[in-house]
């Protein structure tokens, strides 16, 4: 194997196209050998770089020369901080829970029960007036009333909830909860929190390093081949 690899390496320069095919032949295991073992390099190497940022869950020594901890677990307090920055400043805001219920799929419950509270405040405050009221104005008239305070409260609703919304963050205090509660879990129980994160990518992340590693191999055989044209 000593004397094929050597004989690889040894290129003349002054190859033609049918000795280098007749190379290619003879030869084509080693030709082979550089694409594959990059791609098996470049595979190994992703998938335990992902291994390594979650395992082991406790320190663990090997070989008598060092230890290691899964690097998220390791740093389990900076990643909680991380994500509950994350989480309170990007996803559970009083921004986006305004939204969801004034625009989401169930907003029309919403918009309902205020609408019956509108007009049950307003026949509360009309209190004992308010047969009279109605004999006033008429039934019809003093059911549109009330239908129409009701619309313009949903109206306004939106811009009066942005005055409220750094009340609301403060009070709910997603962060400092998040850090809190992520602090008191288990390794188990905060891999388990993140680790769904990577799990859905995880192959696309271990089967670039593969191509790419392919890919280099496979360059420098052509480097080598082109070598012996020149």
């Amino acid at each position: 194997m000593a004397a094929e690899a050597d004989y690889f390496f040894e290129w003349n320069p002054f190859m033609s196209w049918s000795e280098i095919l007749a190379d290619v032949q003879q030869n084509w295991m080693l030709y082979c050998a550089m694409p594959l073992f990059g791609g098996f390099v470049g595979w190994f190497s992703d998938w335990l770089a992902l291994k390594m940022v979650f395992s082991p869950r406790e320190p663990k020594r090997y070989f008598g020369l060092f230890t290691w901890q899964g690097l998220f677990i390791k740093r389990r307090k900076e990643v909680a901080a991380e994500y509950g920055a994350l989480i309170a400043d990007e996803i559970i805001t009083a921004r986006n829970i305004f939204a969801a219920a004034l625009r989401g799929p169930l907003s029309d419950r919403l918009f309902q029960l205020i609408n019956k509270h509108t007009q049950d405040m307003v026949d509360e405050q009309a209190g004992i007036a308010r047969p009279l009221v109605v004999f006033a104005i008429g039934s019809t008239q003093y059911r549109q009333m009330k239908a129409d305070i009701a619309a313009k409260l949903i109206e306004r609703l939106p811009a009066t909830l942005e005055h409220v919304e750094q009340y609301a963050d403060d009070a709910m205090d997603v962060r400092n909860t998040l850090i809190q509660k992520m602090g008191e879990m288990t390794a188990e129980e905060f891999e388990g929190v993140l680790r769904p994160v990577f799990e859905q990518d995880e192959w696309k992340l271990i089967a670039t390093g593969a191509i790419l590693g392919f890919l280099v191999g496979e360059l420098q055989v052509q480097m080598q081949m082109q070598m012996m044209l020149h």
